[in-house]
């Protein structure tokens, strides 16, 4: 049985057990969805933009099970690859591991959460600086990032 709690500055202070994590992370049709769990926290809207950093086979499969999900409005990828934008708009002008690039492109698109799957932009810092504007990310910080 999993059971427990956590806290974190962006989804603040939660208790969990199985039937609660199955409630938050799965959708009627039994498909993964972490997105119910992030909506429920992100602001009030009822669908949320959504990108991705990287070009691999992780992030790949990630924008894949993104994208079935019913709370997403706009996939994003940056950069992407002729795989992923079967499912997302890949945006090849801008570098993954430039923190403001990104936050500035985050600003423009209205970009809710940020899933990081590389190491190279979590290692800059790329989601620290996201989170100072107060962009929800899912991914550690440059520190946690280094202990790897």
């Amino acid at each position: 049985e999993c059971s427990g709690s956590f806290k974190s500055s962006f989804f603040g202070a939660h208790e969990f057990s199985h039937a609660t994590k199955a409630r938050l992370f799965y959708t009627k049709d039994e498909r993964p969805d972490f997105l119910v769990f992030a909506s429920a926290n992100a602001a009030e809207k009822q669908k949320l933009n959504v990108l991705v950093l990287g070009s691999g086979g992780r992030e790949h499969a990630l924008c894949k099970a993104i994208r079935r999900s019913q709370k997403c409005q706009e996939l994003f990828c940056i950069p992407g690859n002729a795989g992923i934008s079967e499912d997302a708009t890949c945006v090849s002008d801008v570098s993954p591991t430039d923190s403001e690039a990104v936050s500035t492109f985050c600003k423009e698109k209205s970009v809710d959460l940020v899933v990081i799957g590389p190491e190279a932009p979590l290692v800059v810092g790329v989601a620290d600086v996201l989170r100072e504007d107060d962009v929800l990310v899912f991914g550690p910080s440059k520190r946690a990032a280094q202990l790897e």
